[in-house]
């Protein structure tokens, strides 16, 4: 697709009432596929194809992608592809989320994963801590990473904050069998809150 900027005066764009003549020309020209760039009086911006607007630019700079009222930097109302091939969709939420994942190994060194850090303070005791902190208390789930022994368990302590989570890694289960014996193991986990 072409994409035409036309300009007048030191205003990019062209205005609301010579968009049809310019899209005329352009499809005289043998365009088979075009925007413009339209720009009212009041400084409001949006791209212009031949039958309706594609992306209205709010004088604020949000963006609104099938709507003309964009309500934050850039608002799609819509499914969203993603990917090289376009097979990907982008998830979605009623609230605005944040989400952190990570891989640590045994001795708290991170191996996958950014936006936290990890402190082991005890044997099979880790404190994993946002940074930046969720704006709200994030919900978090682990697993142990490549298990070896294959046997063992997990659990993430939630401490009613916004900025950590502890994880404690254990195997083996005591003679009651209702609890296990810490141990250093590597885990992986996921979490998400609402951003700040």
């Amino acid at each position: 697709m072409d994409t035409f900027i036309i300009t007048k005066g030191e205003q990019a764009g062209i205005d609301e009432q010579r968009k049809e003549e310019n899209m005329k020309t352009l499809r005289a020209l043998g365009a088979m596929a075009f925007v413009l760039l339209v720009v009212n009086t009041f400084g409001c911006a949006r791209w212009a194809g031949p039958n309706n607007t594609l992306a209205p630019i709010h004088r604020s700079g949000d963006v609104g992608i099938g709507t003309a009222m964009p309500e934050a930097t850039l608002d799609v109302r819509g499914d969203i592809k993603l990917g090289s091939d376009g097979k990907s969709y982008a998830t979605s939420g009623g609230e605005n989320l944040r989400m952190v994942r990570g891989v640590v190994r045994k001795d708290g060194a991170i191996f996958r994963g950014e936006g936290f850090s990890v402190n082991k303070i005890g044997v099979g005791h880790y404190q994993v801590i946002f940074d930046p902190a969720f704006g709200g208390y994030p919900s978090a789930v682990a697993s142990i990473d490549n298990p070896d022994p294959p046997s063992g368990m997990i659990r993430v302590i939630h401490w009613n904050l916004n900025n950590r989570i502890d994880v404690i890694t254990m195997s083996k289960m005591d003679t009651g069998g209702v609890s296990g014996i810490p141990e250093d193991r590597g885990f992986s986990f996921i979490a998400v809150g609402p951003r700040e």
